[in-house]
């Protein structure tokens, strides 16, 4: 049995929002001009297409797997300038920072929703379909 619910309008328009999100994440370092940093160039090209690939199995209904992949990246995302040392000024780690918390913020939005399409008003579970 898949893990999907398509009376989850929520969990879709959030995993398109990812993927449109890992389209600018992808663009960034050419948009930003730090495409010189290969590290941060080759995490924000990476991680990028992990979230549109990933964003748009969720908005096509994939289920919340796809959202917990997503929210993976995103944390890597935000961490990857301190491991890999390419903070500081200029864009490259703002961007990180601020896409990794935006992923982050969505993945929650989803996870959230979703138990509320599953349960009826006292909490007790609704068959879906």
């Amino acid at each position: 049995m898949r893990d999907t619910d398509n009376r989850d309008p929520i969990g879709r328009l959030i995993g398109a929002l990812i993927a449109v999100g890992g389209l600018w994440h992808a663009a960034a370092p050419w948009i930003f001009g730090y495409s010189d940093v290969r590290t941060a160039t080759g995490i924000s090209v990476a991680a990028g297409l992990t979230l549109v690939v990933f964003g748009g199995l969720r908005a096509a209904a994939a289920g919340v797997w796809a959202t917990a992949v997503c929210g993976v990246v995103g944390l890597w995302v935000l961490l990857a300038p301190q491991v890999f040392g390419y903070g500081g000024p200029g864009f490259a780690e703002d961007e990180a920072v601020w896409g990794g918390l935006m992923v982050g913020v969505l993945v929650i939005l989803d996870m959230i929703a979703r138990p509320a399409l599953s349960t009826g008003p006292h909490g007790v579970r609704v068959a879906a379909g």
